[in-house]
C-alpha cells in the first residue's frame, strides 16, 4: 500500500514538472519587441482593433472600457473586429436570447462611433450544438442594424473589405469562419459563394492576390500556446477547479484529477476545438496551402489574428509573417499561456491588440487594462518575413 501510495506521488510530481508556469508577467523577446507609446493619432491613417473571447462581460468590463477609450479617439478611422465567441457559452440560442442580447449589446457600446466587424466563433454556433445555425443567424440579425456579421448566414468566407472602405485603401481585411470547418449539427442551408474546402482556398488565394498589407482574421488559431495548444501549467494540475467558469473562486487541490483531465484531453478525448484534434489539423494545413501561394515580390505583410484561447500572443508564423491571439476580452475568462521558439510576446492578461497603419509603417500594440487606464505593453513594427 506504501509502495502505491509513493509510486502515484511520484507520477503526480511528474506531470507537474512537465507542466510550467504561465506567463502571468509578459513574456517577451527582447530586443524584437519593447514596451512604447502609441503613434501619434495624426500619424495613423487607418486602425484595426482586435479583441476575440468578449462574450461573458463584466457589469463593469476593463477591457471594453479601454476599447472605448481607443475607438474614441479617431472613430472615422478605426475598424474593430471581435474574432468571435462573442456570446458565451452558447450563443444566441431560444433559451438565451435576453441574456446573449445584453452581452452584444455590451460589445457594441464599446465601439462607440467606429465600425466593427463580429466574427463567429464555436461558442457562437452554440458550441457545436444543435441549434448552431439558428444561432448564428440570430446574433447576425442583432448586430447587423449598427455593425457588420462576417462571413454572413452561417457561410465560411472569405469575406473581404479593402480599407478603408473610401479613398485608396491602405490594408486589406479577410474574414473566415473557422468553425465551418468543424463538427457542427446545423450547416447553411442558404446557398453560399464559397460552399466547398476547396472553394474557400481558391477564394482566399485570390484574396491574398494583392500588394496591400493582408490581416486574415478567424476565430480558430493556425498557432498557439495555451490550453488549444496543449498547454497546462501548475494550476490546472493542483487547482483545477479554477479553471472552470462556474467555480473559479474554489482553490481545492485536486493534484491527481488536475493531472488526468489534461492528459486525457490530449491524448485520449482529442477535441477538434484543440491544435491535435484532426479536424482541425486538416483545416490549418489547407488554409497554409493558400498562405503558401503569396509569393509576389511587393506584397506587404501577411497577419492571421484570431482567439480561442483566452490569453495575449505574437508568433511568428510558418505560412503567416505573423499570427496573433487576442483572445482575453472578457477579464475573468484568462487561461495559461507558455511560449515556444516562435514567440515574440505572451501574457496571461485581459487586453486587445491593435493595428495602426501610418505612410511609412504597420504598428502593433497589445493594450492592457490597468485600473481605470490602460497600457500599451508592447508596440512591434511589422515587416514581411521570409519563410
Amino acid at each position: 500500500m506504501k509502495r502505491t501510495t509513493r509510486h502515484a506521488g511520484a507520477v503526480g510530481a511528474v506531470l507537474l514538472l512537465m507542466s510550467a508556469c504561465s506567463h502571468t508577467t509578459p513574456y517577451h523577446r527582447d530586443p524584437v519587441v519593447s514596451p512604447t507609446a502609441r503613434p501619434a493619432a495624426d500619424t495613423i491613417t487607418f486602425s484595426l482593433l482586435l479583441i476575440g473571447d468578449a462574450g461573458e462581460p463584466q457589469p463593469t468590463e476593463p477591457v471594453l472600457d479601454s476599447l472605448r477609450r481607443w475607438t474614441d479617439l479617431a472613430p472615422e478611422r478605426t475598424l474593430v473586429v471581435f474574432l468571435g465567441d462573442n456570446v458565451y457559452a452558447e450563443g444566441v440560442t431560444s433559451a438565451r436570447e435576453a441574456d446573449a442580447a445584453q452581452r452584444l449589446r455590451r460589445q457594441l457600446d464599446a465601439v462607440g462611433e467606429a465600425a466593427a466587424v463580429f466574427v463567429p466563433g464555436n461558442h457562437d454556433w452554440a458550441n457545436g450544438g444543435a441549434e448552431g445555425h439558428a444561432a448564428i443567424m440570430r446574433q447576425e440579425a442583432f448586430v447587423e442594424p449598427e455593425a457588420a456579421f462576417l462571413p454572413n448566414r452561417g457561410c465560411p468566407g472569405p469575406e473581404v473589405l479593402d480599407l478603408p472602405a473610401r479613398g485608396s485603401p491602405v490594408a486589406r481585411l479577410v474574414v473566415l469562419d473557422t468553425q465551418w470547418w468543424l463538427p457542427n449539427h446545423e450547416k447553411p442551408t442558404v446557398e453560399c459563394a464559397y460552399a466547398t474546402p476547396a472553394a474557400v482556398v481558391a477564394g482566399l488565394i485570390d484574396a491574398l492576390g494583392t500588394s496591400l498589407p493582408v490581416v486574415v482574421v478567424a476565430h480558430h488559431p493556425l498557432a498557439t500556446h495555451g490550453a488549444h495548444g496543449g498547454f497546462f501549467d501548475w494550476r490546472d494540475h493542483l487547482f483545477p477547479t479554477t479553471r472552470w467558469d462556474p467555480l473559479r473562486w474554489l482553490w481545492l487541490p485536486l493534484p491527481g484529477v488536475g493531472s488526468l483531465y489534461p492528459l486525457l484531453r490530449w491524448n485520449v478525448f482529442r477535441s477538434d476545438q484543440d491544435l491535435i484534434g484532426g479536424g482541425n489539423r486538416a483545416m490549418r494545413e489547407t488554409l497554409a496551402s493558400a498562405f503558401a501561394t503569396r509569393d509576389r515580390p511587393d506584397a506587404g505583410p501577411l497577419v492571421y489574428a484570431a482567439g480561442h484561447d483566452h490569453g495575449l500572443q505574437i508568433l511568428e508564423g510558418r505560412h503567416a509573417d505573423y499570427v496573433l491571439v487576442s483572445g482575453l476580452g472578457s477579464s475573468t475568462k484568462a487561461t495559461g499561456v507558455g511560449h515556444g521558439d516562435d514567440t515574440l510576446f505572451a501574457h496571461e492578461h485581459p487586453g486587445f491588440m491593435a493595428l495602426d497603419i501610418t505612410a511609412e509603417q504597420i504598428w502593433l500594440s497589445v493594450v492592457e487594462p490597468v485600473g481605470e487606464t490602460e497600457e500599451v505593453v508592447v508596440r512591434l513594427p511589422l515587416h514581411r518575413r521570409l519563410r
